[in-house]
């Protein structure tokens, strides 16, 4: 129990953390702004059974929520502020280790430090790392349209430096978001292929590892040979269980991402009108994106609890 406090503290303390709560309080907002019966079902919860939960919320609760609906989204804002430069940084740092020197296999033997297929990847500028960049990019373009014309959205008298063109700036930067999760859900498919199409092999030859125990040369070459079978067999079956621990491992964020990726893909392409879906539903979709990308930063910070 203890533990659990402190990973919600450290959730809620932690900026990512923050954001996705404030997302997860707008998701259900939405949800309840359109879909009038969750609100009455809400309330005849918290009236103890005062009132009858299949009546309407009066127009005072509707008033109500579109408020507290609209305070969120801009408090929201202000935890994007000059995220745009974090992701421009992103793509050009992921552009400029296209054309960084790979770490030779050898240098592995010498002492060296052999690359990961990570790093492996980034050399040979595979299919995933471009959609990376152009992720990043489109992000970066979304992020800084909305910074720039956050003034305007504040609704003060006096204060609307784009004027008449806040609203088309606005439809812009939800193009370039849906155009950045498209990329990012592309890239989670390419990683997905990558993670599962790269089998377990022997480190050299077929028996690698595998050589004759003290012994063994007395017994007969029948027996011999099965022994050296039945351990080559054992090998590769722990070798093949490590091998689907790994891709469980690797596997399991990358899906989670790709999820909440495509599924985001509507919240933009309804604005531009890509995608025909209404608010209410755009609302539950955040409400499951929120919890798939919040759960990843609540393992985060309990794994930082962990190592405190």
């Amino acid at each position: 129990m203890s533990q659990t406090l402190e990973q919600f503290i450290r959730f809620e303390t932690d900026i990512v953390g923050l954001e996705r709560t404030l997302r997860m309080v707008h998701a259900l907002l939405q949800v309840m702004i359109f879909y009038p019966v969750i609100t009455g079902l809400i309330l005849f919860t918290a009236s103890m059974g005062s009132r009858s939960a299949w009546a309407a919320p009066s127009p005072q609760m509707g008033a109500i929520l579109l408020a507290l609906r609209g305070n969120v989204a801009m408090a929201r804002r202000w935890f994007r502020l000059f995220r745009f430069v974090e992701s421009f940084n992103g793509a050009y740092k992921l552009y400029a280790s296209l054309s960084a020197p790979a770490i030779p296999a050898a240098s592995s033997e010498k002492g060296g430090k052999a690359a990961t297929p990570a790093a492996k990847a980034m050399a040979g500028g595979g299919a995933e790392v471009w959609l990376d960049i152009l992720s990043r990019s489109f992000n970066g373009m979304y992020l800084l349209l909305e910074t720039v014309t956050l003034p305007d959205a504040l609704g003060i008298d006096g204060l609307r430096p784009w004027g008449a063109l806040a609203g088309p700036l606005f439809v812009e930067s939800q193009r370039f978001w849906f155009l950045a999760l498209a990329c990012s859900a592309l890239s989670g498919a390419v990683k997905l292929t990558k993670v599962f199409a790269h089998a377990p092999v022997p480190e050299t030859g077929e028996g690698y590892g595998l050589g004759e125990k003290e012994g063994e040369e007395e017994r007969p070459e029948w027996e011999r040979e099965r022994e050296r079978l039945r351990r080559a067999v054992a090998a590769r079956k722990a070798q093949r269980v490590a091998w689907r621990r790994e891709v469980k491992t690797r596997s399991r964020g990358i899906v989670r991402k790709l999820a909440a990726d495509f599924l985001d893909m509507a919240i933009p392409g309804a604005v531009v009108g890509w995608v025909r879906v209404d608010a209410g539903t755009v609302g539950v979709v955040m409400l499951v994106t929120t919890y798939l990308t919040g759960k990843e930063v609540w393992e985060r910070c309990g794994r930082e609890v962990g190592k405190a």
